[in-house]
């Protein structure tokens, strides 16, 4: 079976742990945001159908040529000023800050919101030839997240008229609209 060497969560820090490549997958594949997981020169080694699917519907985020790439030049500019404090820090990531952008669809939809982040592991656990990683993470407000009915109630004890205003009201209507 293949095995990948997606850190994991130990205790309070990231560990390089093998998990068998098709369950990591699937639980990532399961996640309502997009996950892109790329070295230090932008070359992607993971993407998960989220992902994938935001690469599909705008040109904001794709991958080219196996690398992670961004539509608007301001946010290829920060993305890449991104990477190259990564390459210039040498220190596997451990140091290096996150990044939160805002990146246009410029197609009438909202922007993507995305996390640019390393993934850094305990010096015991990566080896020296082993590329450091960072993690893209993609949150597409009202992206195709869709919540029955059932489970607002459920979780908050609302009724059905109230569940329905609070789907209406997520989805972006105004509250005199919803009601």
């Amino acid at each position: 079976s293949a095995v990948s060497n997606l850190p994991t969560i130990v205790g309070s820090s990231l560990r390089s742990r093998p998990l068998p490549t098709h369950a990591a997958e699937a639980v990532l594949d399961k996640l309502n945001r997009g996950v892109v997981i790329f070295d230090a020169e932008g070359l992607v080694h993971y993407a998960n159908d989220a992902a994938l699917r935001a690469a599909h519907a705008s040109e904001a985020i794709s991958i080219v040529d196996g690398r992670l790439a961004f539509g608007e030049p301001a946010a290829q500019a920060r993305f890449e000023g991104f990477l190259q404090q990564g390459r210039e820090r040498g220190d596997g990531g451990t140091g290096q800050s996150s990044m939160v952008m805002r990146v246009v669809t410029g197609e009438g939809r909202p922007p993507y919101r995305v996390l640019l982040s390393p993934l850094t592991t305990t010096s015991d656990s990566r080896s020296a030839d082993q590329p450091v990683q960072h993690v893209l993470m993609i949150y597409e407000p009202h992206g195709e997240r869709h919540f029955p009915k059932r489970i607002l109630r459920e979780l908050y004890g609302l009724s059905d008229a109230e569940a329905d205003l609070t789907l209406l009201l997520f989805q972006g209507e105004s509250l005199d609209a919803a009601s």
